[in-house]
């Protein structure tokens, strides 16, 4: 009763959005029960901190051995990809987004969870995971909802301008 959850939760979302994608899953699911935390969800809370604890050093960074690396293993993804139908390979654009989705994650509301990030030579620059806001019913329609979620985190970051006006594309 006399953990603060609701400020350990605060902290964690701050951390998540400013420099540690890597908690972001996380952390957005332990803020599900920041309202009526459970001694389960203080354990996790701590786990997290313990995990970052050991990962002091981890963090967005950006390098050109970062950006040559990220740009080799995805230039040999679009390789292998083009190879299967017959297709010239196309390059890799400085602005590349991904994005997934779960079907149906939640089993109390049956609702998707989307998580993207969005990446500028081979950095992340934005990056969000969270429940969808609508219940999706198949597993094609939480993958468009995962899609439009990435495409709101980069029009609210205001990157959306920067891929329609640079020689990248969507």
């Amino acid at each position: 009763d006399d953990f603060p959850i609701g400020r350990l939760v605060g902290g964690l979302l701050w951390l998540a959005v400013m420099c540690r994608p890597d908690i972001q899953y996380a952390v957005s699911k332990l803020a599900q029960f920041a309202d009526k935390p459970t001694q389960s969800a203080v354990v996790a809370g701590k786990r997290i901190l313990k995990y970052l604890k050991g990962t002091l050093e981890t963090g967005v960074e950006y390098s050109k051995e970062n950006e040559k690396a990220f740009k080799k293993t995805y230039t040999a993804v679009l390789e292998e990809h083009a190879a299967e139908r017959g297709e010239s390979v196309p390059v890799l654009p400085d602005f590349v987004g991904f994005t997934d989705s779960d079907f149906a994650g939640c089993t109390v509301t049956l609702r998707s969870t989307s998580g993207s990030v969005i990446y500028y030579r081979g950095t992340p620059i934005a990056w969000s995971s969270k429940k969808q806001t609508i219940r999706a019913h198949s597993t094609t329609e939480a993958e468009y909802c995962g899609m439009r979620d990435a495409i709101r985190v980069s029009q609210s970051q205001g990157f959306l301008n920067w891929f329609i006006d640079s020689d990248s594309k969507l």
